[in-house]
């Protein structure tokens, strides 16, 4: 009919919109934009001629011309409530929330008793990081449709964001239960049930949400990873495959973490963490360093965290604090976690020159106080790890910023200046799939406490469940490290070794009944698996001493829990991967002086730790030689370590105040290059060449700040020419 009357009128204003508006109902989103705009040519002040052409740029995701044809549509109706409302989502889909907030509101004025509308207000305010005032129109859309799911599921992760855990768990279970079909819903709750450690539960909602809608955002990498802390292996194979897949092509299907515990291919690391910033954070992203601050007469280094209590992370870094130089370093500490004390919470509290609790601060006010401090250099000791907040490094907190210890792996990030590591973490053929530039740190990378107490041993191998005689394997790393191949190659071992047994920590109940089931299938009995339960750290550490040889995992080895087993006497059997995650135990071998316990393939691996079972004067040697060892070993030598680190810092910083660009380098080479440095100053020196001899003396500076020699004879050629 319109086609017809087309033909007798081809400026036929309403023939031409509505045509317009059927082929935006049959998705040809293009023929849409050309016939109203052919229709406006007749008619330019129907608004809504104008929303409809904006719907259909908004399709073809053209973003500045659905907002021109939106604010055309509202000069000509300015009561035109929808006209606000579509011109807010796409200002939503351009990040620019608080711009799409006015749009909402402007729409939820006009009509108040639209749900819809107050739920987008909702959603723009948590993108402007205000969940209170999102929560409040979560509440008010709830009052006027007590079944909106969505609201609730939003409401849920704006009351996550507030740490409000239990009632964001609530707002999901309501949402799954008012939409049983409600996919992200039961993502958003399987997340939270998996924090709060109900794995059975968080697999359920996970799977769940997987059979309605396999293709939400990381929900398969989530996922595994939640399969992998159960030991629950089934469709594993068929669904890595599937996730290797999808990531090939771009698409958002794996945390990076998840992706550090998964595989040790560099490649796929570096692309799931490019994904995730392009995804979440680059709305953020801040490409551009701060300036530097005016020298200070102390480098003020600040630590961020989550981990300042009783954790792995304050294991190993509790001492570095303490023994940092305080004439040279002003040590701060930033705690994300909740303010509940323990003992080694009120020992970091003294460690610290400045402690500040801001989990209830919001991003960018956390930014502020650290701007407020002019800290030099911010150390992110989380990465993407459990309560990570890598959006406050995207907005950048300081003139350096550096990724350490807490993330084993690249973080994908232009605003991450460097990433702290050693020769054999990061060999450097492999620099190129680091965002980070390398400070390569002498030995190894990571710090120890040498404080670490090991309890007085009063239990027995019997009562620990252990055979008195047999030999005994031991892996105490969490069982979301133990892959099916891992599992296979120990069985193996067992069956080698007579009356030997597998002893592992009870990570979960789930966990525990299905590697026994695992390895029943596998050839190996219930009674060759002993499962520890978790105790104090100084009992954990002497129980150790039960053990014979604790075995490394593949592709995510032992990291704090390979350096308990080498502070408390136990060797380690590792195997190297590729990434940065499967070459911890590596370093750390080397640096205790064990490399002989570094295997190339987890075939090797095998093959030694059956030899080293059935050789007990073999086995006993290498005991004897990690106990001969410990109180020299670099690994141990927290006092050098600190220097170092100290040292590296220290480059950091002269090359920021030089507004020179971040660069790799190493510890050890500043010391060469300074020493060389030093060497042509004093031929300069001798030869009376004043000017090139403080130039020479100032390089080697700038390469090692407190180089002595440096120091000293600058200074006595300063004080001759009277400059001092």
């Amino acid at each position: 009919l319109y086609l017809q009357t087309l033909q007798t009128d081809p400026a036929h204003f309403d023939a031409l919109h509505l045509l317009g508006v059927i082929a935006f109902q049959s998705g040809d989103f293009k023929l849409s934009t050309d016939l109203i705009k052919q229709a406006l040519t007749y008619n330019s002040t129907h608004p809504t001629a104008y929303l409809n052409l904006g719907n259909a740029h908004r399709s073809l995701k053209q973003q500045d011309a659905a907002i021109s044809s939106y604010d055309r549509a509202i000069e000509l109706s300015p009561d035109t409530a929808s006209a606000h409302y579509n011109k807010g989502l796409v200002l939503m889909e351009a990040q620019r929330h608080a711009l799409a907030l006015s749009s909402f509101q402007m729409a939820a004025k006009l009509q108040p008793k639209t749900c819809e509308y107050i739920h987008q207000c909702g959603l723009a305010y948590q993108g402007i990081a205000q969940y209170k005032e999102a929560i409040q129109c979560f509440d008010r859309a709830l009052n006027l449709n007590p079944h909106f799911a969505e609201a609730l599921n939003d409401k849920g992760f704006a009351l996550q964001q507030l740490h409000n855990v239990s009632l964001a768990r609530y707002c999901y279970e309501q949402a799954v239960f008012l939409s049983p079909r409600f996919a992200a819903a039961w993502q958003n709750l399987g997340i939270l049930q998996l924090a709060a450690k109900d794995w059975e539960l968080a697999h359920l909602s996970l799977e769940t949400a997987y059979a309605l809608q396999p293709d939400l955002p990381y929900l398969l990498g989530v996922l595994l990873h939640t399969q992998m802390h159960i030991a629950q292996w089934k469709q594993l194979e068929e669904r890595l495959t599937v996730l290797s897949e999808k990531l090939s092509l771009g698409q958002k299907v794996l945390p990076p973490f998840v992706s550090v515990t998964l595989n040790s291919d560099l490649k796929t690391q570096i692309q799931a963490a490019q994904i995730w910033v392009n995804d979440k954070l680059s709305v953020y992203n801040s490409t551009y360093p701060l300036p530097p601050y005016k020298e200070h007469s102390k480098i003020r280094v600040g630590y961020f965290s989550a981990d300042f209590q009783e954790h792995a992370t304050a294991y190993l870094m509790a001492e570095l604090f303490e023994l940092h130089d305080r004439n040279k370093f002003e040590i701060y500490a930033y705690s994300f976690s909740s303010t509940q004390s323990d003992s080694m919470r009120e020992r970091l509290r003294k460690a610290f020159d400045h402690f500040h609790d801001v989990g209830h601060l919001t991003d960018r006010q956390i930014v502020s106080l650290a701007r407020s401090h002019e800290i030099d250099i911010a150390i992110d000791l989380k990465g993407y790890t459990t309560d990570s907040r890598a959006d406050i490094f995207a907005l950048r907190l300081a003139p350096i910023q550096v990724n350490y210890l807490g993330y084993p792996g690249t973080m994908g990030a232009p605003f991450m200046d460097y990433l702290v590591a050693d020769t054999v973490i990061i060999p450097q053929d492999h620099i190129p799939l680091y965002t980070e530039k390398i400070a390569y740190l002498p030995g190894c990378y990571q710090s120890n406490d040498r404080q670490r107490k090991i309890a007085q041993l009063t239990m027995s191998r019997l009562e620990a469940g252990l055979p008195d005689n047999g030999f005994v394997f031991c892996c105490f790393n969490n069982t979301y490290k133990i892959t099916p191949q891992v599992l296979d190659s120990w069985a193996r071992m067992l069956q080698q070794v007579k009356g030997s047994v597998l002893w592992l920590l009870a990570d979960n109940e789930p966990g525990v009944n299905n590697l026994i089931e695992q390895a029943m299938l596998r050839g190996i009995s219930p009674e060759q698996l002993v499962f520890a339960p978790r105790i104090k750290l100084d009992m954990h550490l002497a129980r150790h001493r039960l053990a014979d040889l604790f075995l490394d995992t593949l592709p995510c080895n032992a990291h704090t829990t390979a350096s308990d087993a080498l502070w408390a006497g136990l060797p380690v059997l590792t195997c190297m991967g590729e990434a940065f995650a499967s070459r911890v135990a590596a370093s750390l071998l080397k640096a205790v002086g064990l490399p002989e316990l570094i295997c190339e393939s987890m075939h090797d691996l095998e093959s030694l730790a059956i030899d080293l079972a059935n050789n007990p004067s073999v086995m006993a040697s290498l005991k004897n030689k990690l106990q001969m060892q410990l109180s020299t070993s670099a690994l141990f030598d927290t006092p050098q370590y600190t220097r170092h680190l100290e040292s590296a810092y220290q480059h950091m910083y002269a090359q920021n105040q030089a507004g020179q660009a971040p660069e790799h380098f190493g510890v050890e080479w500043q010391k060469k290059s300074a020493d060389n440095h030093y060497s042509q100053a004093r031929i300069h020196h001798d030869k009376g060449e004043i000017e090139l001899a403080l130039q020479a003396y100032s390089q080697a500076l700038t390469l090692q700040a407190d180089h002595f020699n440096t120091l000293h004879m600058a200074g006595i050629l300063m004080a001759q020419q009277s400059e001092f």
